[in-house]
């Protein structure tokens, strides 16, 4: 399942401030031309540039493209539905999708004790 397994960072990337586009595109798995891709359709994406043009995304940016992700890869949803429902309910989403993404780690380290015993 795309969503659940995906979304899982290590303590140490918490720490950080800013990301480049490879280390956010590694950590949800998917190509930076995505994340270029959804950052031209999607005005809440709006990561800091540098000088030579290097992308630096935050946290609520890496947050927001997780909600977009979810919306278009599990909900099915395309981009207009997509930024209409995080325009009318981001905190109601925000919410669902942090409950799903304790659940499945919850489930990962079950399933770990299961394979152990």
């Amino acid at each position: 399942m795309f969503f659940y397994k995906n979304f899982i960072m290590e303590k140490e990337i918490y720490e950080k401030l800013f990301f480049t586009i490879g280390e956010v595109a590694k950590m949800l798995n998917v190509n930076p031309s995505h994340l270029r891709f959804l950052e031209d359709n999607f005005k809440i994406l709006k990561p800091k540039r540098e000088n030579n043009k290097i992308r630096r995304y935050n946290k609520t940016d890496i947050e927001n493209i997780k909600l977009i992700l979810y919306l278009t890869k599990e909900k099915g949803l395309t981009f207009e539905g997509a930024q209409k429902v995080m325009k009318n309910k981001k905190t109601e989403l925000e919410r669902n999708a942090l409950i799903i993404e304790k659940l499945s780690t919850i489930k990962e380290q079950l399933n770990l004790i299961k394979t152990e015993l």
